[in-house]
Parts: structure tokens; C-alpha cells; sequence
């Protein structure tokens, strides 16, 4: 039986190399374009201050299971508005013109903070060393944590290969394409056929 690999057999497996591996890299750019639509999609959830649980976890289950969609994304709007409702609850209403002065004159001396958060901080802290204590004063709830951007980050790694359209036809380009690679090695050391 004749095992020597014959050329028209060598450009066949190098023909479904190429076929696959250029599916693979179609399906490879795919990926990546619709990660940048489920991105979109949520960003304008956070921009249209929405809730962005459902489009942020469908984002992370398609980066998990897809080749080339690693992101990292910043719900800045969503943060923005829980860094106002910390300002809004460390900043109670004032009861008499005296705490009134008090909230204002904290607002004026940290009013130059770069951020809101530094600024929130500085308020409640110059409140809570001018606070002047009253017999039938309630004790306070302790008070939220200052949110951190942080928080509102997203670090989405994708794995380097997965099974999906793309994982799949690449790894296949990739067997096929060693298998050329073994078969032209193959159809060289085979002894020359003589023509008598």
C-alpha cells in the first residue's frame, strides 16, 4: 500500500488550513466587534441612568466565553450619582440657623477640593470638629462609605481560547496546517520514483 502523500493531497490540506484559519480570523474580528456593541449598550444604560446590572452581566458572560474581548469599562455616571447620594446623606438639612452657618462655612472652606469625594469628606469632617453636642441630641447612624471609582471599574479578561466560531476554526486551521507541514516533510524524504 502507497502511504507517500501526493501533491494534489498536499494542496488540499493546505487549502482547508487556509479555509479555516481565515473563518477563524473572521470570527476572531466578530467577537470583538460585538463586545464593542454590548459595551456601547451599556454605557448608554449608565448615561441614561438606567440600571446596568442586566447589560453589565451580560457583558461579562460574553467576555468569559469569547476569544479577544478583554475591555475595561467605567460606569462614571452611575458613580457620579452615588457619590451624590453619599454628599446628600453626610449633608443633613439644617435645624437652626447656627448648624445652617456651620454647613455653610464647611461648604466655603472646602469648596477648592478637586473632587467631590474630598470635598464630601471635608465637609463632614469640619462639621464634626465644630459640632457643638446638645444634651438631647440622637446619636447619628453611622455613616455610608464614601464610594470609590474603583467600584464602578470593570477589568473583563477574556480566555486566550475558547470554544466558540472563532476557537474553534483556529484550532482547526492550526491542526490541518501541521498536518500540511507534516505531510510536505513526508512527500520529500519519500524515495524518488524511477520511470523505467
Amino acid at each position: 500500500m502507497n502511504l507517500i502523500p501526493t501533491k494534489k493531497l498536499l494542496a488540499m490540506t493546505y487549502g482547508i488550513a487556509i479555509i479555516c484559519l481565515f473563518v477563524g480570523l473572521l470570527a476572531y474580528r466578530q467577537n470583538a466587534l460585538n463586545e464593542i456593541d454590548l459595551e456601547t449598550k451599556l454605557l448608554q444604560a449608565d448615561q441614561a441612568s438606567q440600571d446596568t446590572a442586566p447589560a453589565l452581566a451580560e457583558l461579562k458572560a460574553y467576555v468569559a466565553s469569547h476569544m479577544h474581548t478583554s475591555t475595561t469599562i467605567s460606569l462614571t455616571n452611575t458613580y457620579s450619582k452615588s457619590v451624590a447620594e453619599y454628599n446628600a446623606s453626610v449633608t443633613p438639612p439644617p435645624a437652626d440657623q447656627a448648624t445652617a452657618d456651620l454647613y455653610a462655612a464647611a461648604q466655603a472652606a472646602c469648596n477648592s477640593r478637586a473632587s467631590s469625594v474630598t470635598q464630601a469628606n471635608c465637609v463632614r469632617d469640619y462639621v464634626d470638629s465644630r459640632k457643638v453636642s446638645t444634651p438631647d441630641a440622637q446619636p447619628t447612624a453611622t455613616p455610608k462609605a464614601v464610594p470609590k471609582a474603583t467600584d464602578f471599574t470593570y477589568n473583563l479578561v477574556s480566555p486566550w481560547w475558547s470554544f466558540d466560531l472563532a476557537g474553534i476554526f483556529l484550532a482547526l486551521g492550526l491542526i490541518t496546517f501541521v498536518i500540511s507541514i507534516g505531510l510536505t516533510i513526508q512527500l520529500f524524504r519519500a524515495p524518488k520514483r524511477s520511470s523505467l
